[in-house]
């Protein structure tokens, strides 16, 4: 597992790895039957910082005859009109979308074996702070202190399984098969935030922070100002069908409830480590 800081995982072999670094890439991917890009640079330095990164793994891929498998998201579909799946016109409606749109054109283009996972939100334990329904939703609710979230907490959304993301990615390392196409999930199921809230904690408390204080946040923060762009997802229905998935990968995801239930036991204990 390359990452820039040689983060150690179990399992895994860790090494200090610039994913844009082609020679180093290169080295890393030799004697890979797949190379599994999940790097995520700063939402403000995706223009910048992505499109180096796939050019990179390309090469790495041309060089070693390794596929390549994407970690991506739902942004290129835009605002959708239902659920997202495979067949869902791209109609991407900001640059983040956009850029996402461009990797997956680009790994179709090179002529690598590639595939592309396309998940929603995730959560899961030690997820981080990083997502919506991450550490800044777990770790307050189960304090007994109100959850800030953006968005509506009411509006139904999908959600996906952090371990289960992992499995259907190695389901795509290790089988050729269904490369050279984007698969959408996997997903544990629909809820609201709200709902999402009452399962982590009965008792939840969860208050919506103003849209306009989101967009005066982003006059001063990069990073607000890129989640202002597609706060869509989180004000409006935003769920995906991966039936598709399901039969072809044979997998059954982590039913909501068990994936709340394994979450917060993780959570718990964070917090009583400090």
């Amino acid at each position: 597992m390359g990452t820039r800081s040689g983060t150690a995982a179990e399992g895994a072999q860790a090494l200090a790895l610039d994913a844009s670094d082609t020679a180093a890439l290169t080295a890393a991917a030799t004697g890979c039957d797949a190379v599994v890009i999940c790097t995520n640079p700063p939402y403000h330095r995706w223009e910048t910082d992505w499109p180096p990164v796939i050019e990179s793994a390309i090469a790495a891929a041309k060089a070693t005859g390794a596929r390549l498998v994407l970690m991506g998201n739902l942004y290129p579909f835009g605002k959708p009109t239902g659920p997202m799946s495979a067949a869902t016109p791209e109609a991407p409606t900001e640059a983040k979308g956009r850029v996402r749109q461009q990797l997956w054109r680009m790994l179709q283009a090179s002529g690598v074996p590639a595939a592309e996972l396309r998940a929603s939100d995730y959560f899961g334990p030690h997820a981080g702070p990083g997502t919506q329904a991450g550490d800044r939703l777990f770790f307050p609710l189960l304090s007994g202190k109100t959850a800030w979230v953006v968005g509506r907490p009411d509006a139904l959304h999908s959600w996906s399984f952090a371990p289960d993301i992992g499995e259907c990615l190695a389901i795509l390392a290790t089988r050729p098969e269904l490369s050279g196409r984007i698969w959408v999930g996997p997903k544990s199921g629909d809820a609201t935030l709200r709902k999402l809230s009452q399962m982590i904690s009965p008792t939840a408390a969860v208050r919506r922070i103003p849209n306009l204080a989101v967009a005066a946040l982003g006059l001063f923060l990069p990073l607000i100002r890129e989640i202002h762009r597609i706060l869509y997802q989180h004000t409006e229905t935003y769920v995906l069908d991966d039936s598709e998935l399901r039969a072809a990968f044979e997998f059954t995801p982590t039913p909501l409830e068990e994936a709340i239930r394994m979450t917060v036991d993780a959570a718990r204990a964070d917090l009583a480590a400090g």
